[in-house]
């Protein structure tokens, strides 16, 4: 199950935010809402550079869909599914 998790949260499109302190950020399916959670510690890989892992946690992880428009879209034949922000940070 943790593997098949790792591969769903993988699929993420992630931004960096600030190359000081690295932020990531990225959008959690609804189905992985609830086997994470803020604290938790993670690690972040990237496609651009394959052999290079960064550690760090989660900060955030919004209660809320992306927007309300995502939301109902979802519920009318989409199956991508509710997006939630979520916010990591690089140790």
């Amino acid at each position: 199950m943790f593997q098949n998790l790792q591969q769903e949260i993988a699929k993420f499109l992630v931004h960096i935010v600030s190359n000081d302190n690295l932020q990531v950020k990225g959008e959690l399916s609804e189905y992985n809402l609830a086997n994470l959670s803020v604290g938790q510690e993670v690690t972040f890989t990237s496609k651009v550079y394959p052999d290079k892992t960064w550690n760090g946690k989660i900060s955030y992880i919004s209660n809320y869909p992306k927007n309300s428009n995502e939301a109902s879209s979802s519920l009318a034949g989409s199956n991508t599914g509710s997006k939630y922000p979520i916010y990591g940070r690089c140790n």
